[in-house]
């Protein structure tokens, strides 16, 4: 059986973060993983 390749590049992945409590989120995020706050 042939094998096929795909070739394939991401520019850019942009992930989806569910927030509940901005609060919460803003000490996890910015705080503990040191994330900057980038809009």
């Amino acid at each position: 059986m042939p094998q096929s390749t795909i070739d394939m590049e991401v520019s850019k992945v942009i992930p989806i973060l569910r927030i509940f409590d901005e609060t919460k989120a803003q000490e996890f995020y910015i705080g503990w993983l040191a994330f900057n706050e980038r809009l």
